[in-house]
């Protein structure tokens, strides 16, 4: 049996307090029978040991009944339960009393004087009455109680009876104000929303309602749009028109949400709008999308200016970043952009235990050239002779222009051996043919391995020296460092 009602208040078959109530009924008229029974049995001796057990049962039904009324106060109702807890707490004291008085008079241990033949009559004479009076007390407070539960129910029925009566009120509000008052609400929005209906089996959906703000942005005919769904996509752009056909299309077939962003023209101008809507199944079978149409012209033209103003400062930050690293004149990494180069191989050479090698080179007589064509024309010669040799590199190989007519390259992954090979392919490719007004032109070549642990003025040392001893032995030679 439950111990409280779980019904809910605007329930109204039955009120919050009823099941609790009717416990509280059946349990005083069970003790009060236990109670009539047991001083029956007591007077006429028609028990032994069945005496504990009956009082025990009696007292768990008026304990139980405590318990009842404990919970149904926890519940924070406001029934009158103030005088019921007393009457229940009495009734449980009375039964509490009944066994252990019993048990004395009989055992003689108390001398009791009364005026009646036995002391069991003298018991039932008090007690009958006694707990008679408190199933009337009981019985009057849950009839006071179930009065004003009926009450409370009645005031209950009344409310829900006067809020339906207004629902009900409001429900037979002429559909037409409804629609006239959703309109006003959609043509004062600064968006435009809109409504396509599919048909069942229909591939295109066509518009059912399209907003005062929705006609502006977009440029349309009302009926013609309405009466044509190719006719509501007029107004978008020639270069998005087939693109923006299908992808509805193919929304409409999937019966999937839409959002998508496209340019249009209205007035000859060309503006961007962004569309979004969200389908929604009527009962004929039909699909309905609720949509609305913002211009976002102004955003996109804010992001494409700031994009391009992006790609501009990346573009000028590489403008920067070449003129710090190379030589305006050849083209070449500059001397900075080669100092860091170097330390950085040195690094990875010495980490994967790989070899690296290193050429210095300048023109032959270039002092003369200057003298003899102009500095115009030695200018010539530098810039020619960096094409030439740039044009036999790999791209891992670093050519820089270390000051005036003297280069530096930088051959990693390449040891001794083959730097040589690489430096007497250079020295005859800058040799022949002829540079255009110089005439000959020839080079001298210093090459040096790079050595683990080696320090990088000493590994320039090393190739510098090198280039020296080839222009002691005659110029337009490759000498190899020790």
């Amino acid at each position: 049996m439950k111990l409280t009602s779980r019904l809910r208040f605007g329930d109204t078959h039955a009120s919050p307090t009823a099941l609790p109530l009717q416990t509280l009924w059946l349990l005083s008229v069970l003790v009060f029978l236990i109670n009539y029974t047991f001083e029956v049995l007591d007077f006429n001796h028609l028990y032994e040991s069945q005496q504990f057990l009956l009082v025990l049962t009696q007292l768990i039904l008026s304990l139980w009944a405590l318990i009842e009324w404990a919970l149904l106060r926890k519940s924070q109702t406001a029934l009158p339960l103030a005088g019921l807890g007393l009457a229940l707490s009495a009734q449980f004291l009375i039964g509490l009393t009944r066994f252990p008085l019993g048990w004395l008079l009989e055992s003689g241990l108390a001398q009791v004087e009364t005026p009646l033949s036995h002391f069991d009559l003298g018991l039932a004479v008090v007690y009958v009455p006694l707990n008679l009076l408190m199933f009337l007390l009981i019985s009057k407070l849950l009839i006071a109680a179930f009065a004003f539960t009926e009450r409370q129910r009645a005031v209950m029925l009344q409310r829900e009876t006067a809020t339906r009566l207004s629902a009900e009120e409001e429900v037979r509000t002429p559909r037409a104000q409804l629609e006239r008052t959703a309109y006003e609400l959609t043509e004062n929005i600064p968006v435009g929303t809109y409504t396509m209906v599919l048909p069942p089996g229909g591939t295109m959906a066509k518009f059912s309602f399209m907003s005062r703000r929705f006609i502006e942005l977009t440029g349309l005919d009302r009926k013609a749009a309405a009466s044509d769904p190719l006719k509501a996509f007029a107004c978008v752009h020639p270069d998005d028109y087939a693109a923006w056909v299908q992808r509805n299309a193919e929304t409409f077939a999937r019966k999937e949400p839409f959002f998508g962003q496209t340019r249009i023209i209205v007035h000859d101008q060309v503006r961007w709008i962004t569309a979004e809507s969200r389908p929604r199944a009527l009962p004929d079978g039909s699909t309905v999308w609720e949509g609305v149409l913002i211009d976002v012209t102004e955003q996109v033209l804010a992001k494409q200016a700031a994009d391009e103003a992006r790609q501009a400062l990346q573009a000028a930050n590489a403008e920067l970043q070449r003129l710090a690293t190379t030589d305006r004149l050849t083209g070449a990494w500059n001397r900075t952009y080669l100092e860091e180069t170097l330390v950085a191989e040195m690094g990875r050479a010495e980490r994967y235990r790989q070899p690296l090698s290193l050429l210095i080179f300048d023109i032959d007589h270039f002092k003369a050239i200057n003298d003899t064509h102009g500095h115009l024309v030695g200018d010539e010669v530098l810039i020619e002779l960096t094409r030439r040799v740039r044009a036999h590199l790999r791209a891992v190989d670093v050519l820089a222009r270390w000051g005036g007519e003297e280069f530096v390259l930088l051959l990693p992954h390449c040891g001794a051996v083959e730097a040589r090979r690489v430096a007497d392919k250079l020295r005859a490719l800058v040799a022949e043919p002829p540079f255009p007004v110089a005439g000959q032109v020839t080079a001298s070549f210093g090459l040096a391995q790079w050595q683990p642990e080696e320090p990088l003025d000493t590994w320039l040392k090393r190739a510098d020296d090198a280039l020296y001893a080839a222009k002691a032995a005659g110029r337009n030679r490759v000498r190899l460092a020790e």
